[in-house]
């Protein structure tokens, strides 16, 4: 008996290497198509038709798809499926037929077929086709005349391996096999026995098989090959089988060892590398295999992976080429259970000898590294068992890690080196071997719950220790990790993505933070030096300490934090109880000032924990990042959970309406943001380049933006109607006395983005909303020149105009425009201009009109519009970049109406 035995996709390859077969699709049987037959009538040459275990009443017809029908045998290599995988005649009709000239790249594989009943080839019928028969049972077929298993007539040729041929009867003679005009089937690793009349064509050329009665052919043999139990269709073979070892390794590439004859091999192993099977596929080759430079073990495994640590396909090796399938993901399923297109590939070495996997490093000779469907790769892969290790046990829960990079001075793992993830007591709970160039997912376990006396793992909420093994130098290095999403400590089914590296110490560096008057939000993005501190708090700066620059200067009234703690140096009172580094604060200071603290950088990416509702969050890297829609990049490892975001002026992001009118996020700047649940944030690396995202400003001052008072509401009008706008126009909102609380600009997409501020109550005067207070809006048009009353026609979010501190509403506003009583056409502004100038037009009533541009002798020069129009006021724009210096004649015309006026362009 050989060791393990392997066909797996040792017949996928011979369709592989058809031109034809580039771009294979699998079909899935019951999943896409509920028959056998419905798959093959849908496929193509070349195609896969793959059927999940079960009983199928069918009767078969390949109908000239050179395809291959196959069980999960197939993509397995597991002999179990062949038995569990059945195609029944039951006692009414043929089975399987290959009668419309199929070829050798027609392929059925992996079955048991039986109980198939007609007058010739009960089992399979094969007329002027040679196709490939391998790993069946064909049994319990009956003919009334000849080949209860199989029949083949009209030149037909197939070929049979791996096939027992057991317990079929025909009432005439050959009940087993039979070849009638011209035709030659071979069969080869088959046993032919309990077949009744047990006489064979001579036209078969059999060898090493058993068969029963003999028959000529070179290693055949004529002895019981001791089924389990044929009876009852158990054809698996008992231990003591003269069948063990007795085929050929002719066309199956083995060393040493021999097969099985019959289509179920004997002791084969538990699977190691256990995967799913979906609808689409990439299709490998592996050339050779390795390890540690010795050439791989017959039947040791080789697994496939994504680069989360998913197994996607794998099988034996079995000592020369082999084929296999790394699957991708399938869309219909709500998991990824596959390679996503474009991921790299990955690969791992089950060692049987010593239980391990190993790693393995892949040199391609054909196609690419990376997943593509349908796609196909030729590689030598190349395995090391060297560790310094043992990985750890598993237990009952984990947390997983996806190592999104490791470096140590500036480089790279190497592939062979060893990431440890440790306990505080030392303990390994988390181990991975560096298989790729950029990243690897592997668990860590915990502490199981049923051994109290036993710890073998982490405990909730320890922190992680990481420590690297470097191969090349044998070396153990510490390392950093960098928790770019998820939680930064041992969390029960969580999953995070780290960084590590060395991360060396960095030099201390002078941190200035410019605050204007008022109020603002601001942070660090230093660890301030020793000397901020005090003796007995560790957890942070103290913050009277931090603040002394300005307390001394008398320019600091107060600063507070998101649960409403504060510092008052002028009454002396200090609740904060030290400076969290991961916080922002609001401060209000009595004029324009700056403070500067030494201190060494934090690391962009080190995780900020939010708790659900509001957080006013520190902004940690040395860089800006854009926050405008649809990217909101600042955000992106928070955006399902963040419902809003603000800077110290009251500009916001509010991704679910897709708006934002924030500018970069910028150091030294505090931010407060609202979540949906608690959630760590780690922002993302510097873009590589960052597009313009600062909101642009207008010559529009006609309503001058209130201060900050410290808290406000956001307000969005999403939609303006009646009027056409242009960007740069301003919303103000007014309270009861007419004076403004807050001013927009009116963005491309005539939207408007406001903040509504509420009354500061440390100030002798109202400069705000207080809560409950009702407000008002009006729009300012550059093109009319005039302010404009907007009515509230409803509420998207929100309810009523009514101010409440940090809440924010999105409204649908109209504006109150009087109708023209006559047409009009309106002076340009700017008149000269030396660009572009803009001018309105009124429409009495819904008519036809003409706005055109000509020079002065006449041409035309541009056409602003030329259709029909509402009744209202309209804006127009023309646009002089392209033309040269001049005199030019704007005309507008109706049926009724026409007029024009003179424009000078002047560059």
């Amino acid at each position: 008996m050989k060791r393990f035995a392997l066909y797996l996709f040792f017949v996928c390859f011979t369709v592989i290497i058809c031109n034809y077969a580039i771009f294979a699709e699998t079909l899935n049987v019951p999943d896409e198509f509920e028959t056998i037959q419905g798959a093959i009538n849908a496929s193509e040459n070349g195609d896969v038709v793959l059927v999940q275990p079960g009983e199928y009443d069918e009767n078969v017809d390949f109908n000239g798809h050179n395809i291959t029908v196959a069980s999960l045998f197939y993509a397995t290599g597991d002999p179990e499926y062949i038995g569990r995988t059945i195609i029944d005649g039951h006692g009414t009709r043929r089975v399987v037929s290959f009668i419309s000239q199929e070829n050798r790249h027609a392929v059925l594989t992996g079955f048991t077929i039986r109980n198939g009943s007609t007058s010739y080839g009960a089992g399979i019928y094969i007329r002027e086709s040679s196709p490939t028969l391998e790993n069946l049972i064909i049994t319990a077929n009956h003919a009334t005349h000849r080949g209860g298993g199989v029949y083949c007539t009209q030149n037909s040729n197939p070929t049979l391996s791996h096939v027992t041929i057991a317990g079929n009867t025909a009432d005439d003679d050959f009940s087993g096999i039979h070849a009638f005009d011209e035709s030659n089937p071979t069969v080869v690793n088959s046993i032919l026995w309990g077949n009744n009349p047990p006489d064979i064509s001579d036209r078969v050329l059999i060898s090493f098989s058993d068969v029963q009665g003999g028959f000529e052919g070179e290693g055949n043999s004529d002895v019981d090959p001791l089924f389990g139990d044929a009876d009852r269709g158990d054809f698996n073979l008992t231990e003591n089988s003269p069948c063990i070892d007795a085929g050929s390794d002719i066309g199956n590439g083995f060393n040493g060892e021999l097969p099985d004859l019959g289509a179920l091999e004997t002791g084969l192993p538990v699977t190691h590398f256990r995967f799913n099977l979906t609808d689409n596929n990439h299709s490998i080759l592996v050339v050779s295999a390795t390890l540690d430079n010795e050439e791989l073990p017959a039947f040791d495994e080789i697994g496939i992976f994504s680069q989360e640590g998913l197994c996607c396909g794998g099988g034996f090796w079995n000592g020369g080429e082999l084929g296999l399938a790394a699957w991708g993901d399938d869309p219909g399923t709500e998991i990824i259970d596959g390679f996503v297109n474009n991921e790299v590939i990955e690969y791992r070495i089950w060692d049987f000898t010593t239980q391990r996997e190993c790693i393995v490093n892949p040199q391609y000779v054909g196609g690419e590294g990376n997943y593509v469907a349908n796609g196909f790769s030729a590689v030598e892969l190349e395995g090391m068992t060297s560790y310094h290790w043992e990985a750890p046990e598993p237990t009952d829960n984990n947390h997983s890690l996806l190592i999104e990079s490791a470096s140590f001075n500036d480089e790279s793992l190497d592939i062979g080196d060893e990431i440890g993830v440790f306990t505080a007591d030392g303990l390994l709970a988390g181990y991975a071997i560096w298989n790729a160039d950029d990243r690897i997912g592997f668990a860590v376990w915990g502490d199981a719950e049923h051994t109290e006396d036993i710890v073998e793992g982490f405990v909730a909420d320890e922190a992680f220790t990481f420590v690297i093994w470097d191969y090349n130098v044998e070396v153990e290095i510490e390392a950093v990790g960098h928790f770019v999403q998820g939680p930064s400590v041992y969390t029960e089914g969580a999953f995070s993505i780290v960084q590590l590296g060395d991360f060396e110490d960095q030099d201390p560096i002078d941190l200035v933070a410019n605050l204007p008057s008022g109020w603002s939000m601001m942070s660090i993005n230093v660890d301030p030096a020793d000397e901020y501190y005090s003796e007995d708090e560790d957890r942070g700066p103290d913050v009277p300490l931090m603040m002394a620059e300005l307390t001394n200067r008398d320019e600091l009234e107060i600063m507070k934090n998101d649960v409403g703690q504060f510092y008052m140096p002028g009454q002396n009172f200090n609740n904060i109880p030290y400076w969290d580094l991961t916080e922002g604060f609001q401060i209000k200071v009595t004029a324009d000032c700056s403070i500067t603290w030494t201190g060494v950088p934090i690391l962009p990416f080190t995780q900020i924990p939010l708790s659900e509702g509001w957080n006013v969050i520190a902004y940690f890297p040395d860089y800006e990042l854009p926050c405008e829609a649809p990217d909101f990049t600042a955000f992106v490892p928070i955006l399902d959970e963040l419902i809003i975001a603000k800077d110290g002026l009251g500009r916001f992001a509010l991704p679910e309406n897709n708006f934002s009118n924030m500018p970069p996020l910028t150091p030294t700047m505090g931010y407060h943001v609202k979540v949906s649940s608690d959630v760590a944030l780690n922002y993302p690396d510097a873009p590589e380049e960052l597009a313009s995202s600062e909101p642009r400003s207008f010559d529009n001052s006609h309503w001058v933006t209130p201060k900050p008072t410290g808290k406000c509401m956001n307000v969005l009008v999403n939609h303006i109607s009646g009027i056409e706008m242009s960007e740069g126009d301003q919303v103000v909102a007014l309270n009861s006395s007419g004076n403004p609380v807050g001013v927009g600009t009116v963005d491309s997409d005539g939207r408007c983005g406001l903040a509504v501020w509420g009354d500061d109550l440390s100030t002798d005067y109202v400069d705000g909303l207080r809560d409950g207070e009702s407000f008002e809006f009006k729009l300012f048009s550059i093109a009319l020149e005039s302010e404009i009353d907007l009515v509230v026609n409803g509420f998207i979010k929100g309810d009523r105009l009514e101010y409440t501190d940090d809440s924010y509403m999105v409204v649908e506003t109209s504006a109150n425009v009087t109708q023209p009583q006559d047409f009009y056409l309106s002076p340009a502004h700017p008149n000269p201009f030396n660009a572009v100038t803009r001018f309105t037009y009124g429409m009495r009533e819904e008519a036809s009109v003409s706005i055109q541009v000509f020079d002065i002798h006449g041409r035309l020069i541009s056409t602003i519009t030329d259709g029909v129009k509402a009744a209202g006021q309209h804006v127009a724009v023309f646009d002089g970049n392209s033309i040269s210096s001049g005199l030019y004649i704007i005309s507008m015309s109706t049926n009724s109406f026409s007029t024009a006026q003179k424009i000078m362009l002047v560059k």
